[in-house]
């Protein structure tokens, strides 16, 4: 509880969130900007190769946020070390407490994340928990700013 209260109170702080993705995690990236945008968070998503470049240009008190089910993805990892050399605080999500995403992070929640059976080189199942915890935080963000803290 006490990493989603951090979690939250650093989106309501945050000149801006960015939210770094790429394959099929871009989808709940985008959907989570957008909804943080419903609730008036300068947000944005990026999957492009270029975001680290893009990174640079955002102020320094910008709330990054990994997500990657593997925590592996190199060009996430990188644009997440240059953010936390920037100054900018990061959260991955992210199915793989052992990542380097997450090893690098100043906060991380975890996705569960079933083994791939080998068979299907992708497991589209395995994007739904992202999807929930995306849709919990809008969830408390919602009830975070409006009572201040999670109820």
């Amino acid at each position: 509880m006490k990493t989603l209260a951090k979690v939250l109170e650093n989106i309501y702080q945050a000149d801006s969130v960015v939210v770094i993705s790429r394959g099929l995690s871009v989808r709940i990236a985008d959907s989570f900007a957008r909804d943080l945008q419903f609730l008036d968070v300068k947000a944005v998503s990026l999957y492009q190769d270029n975001m680290q470049n893009y990174l640079s240009k955002l102020p320094e008190n910008t709330f990054l946020v990994g997500l990657s089910l593997s925590g592996e993805t190199e060009l996430i990892v990188a644009t997440a070390l240059k953010a936390k050399r920037e100054g900018k605080k990061v959260l991955a999500i992210t199915g793989n407490y052992e990542s380097r995403l997450a090893q690098q992070s100043d906060l991380s929640l975890f996705a569960y994340q079933k083994k791939a059976s080998g068979k299907i080189p992708v497991d589209y199942n395995n994007m739904l928990p992202l999807e929930l915890i995306i849709h919990l935080l809008i969830q408390l963000y919602t009830e975070y700013k409006e009572q201040g803290r999670i109820v």
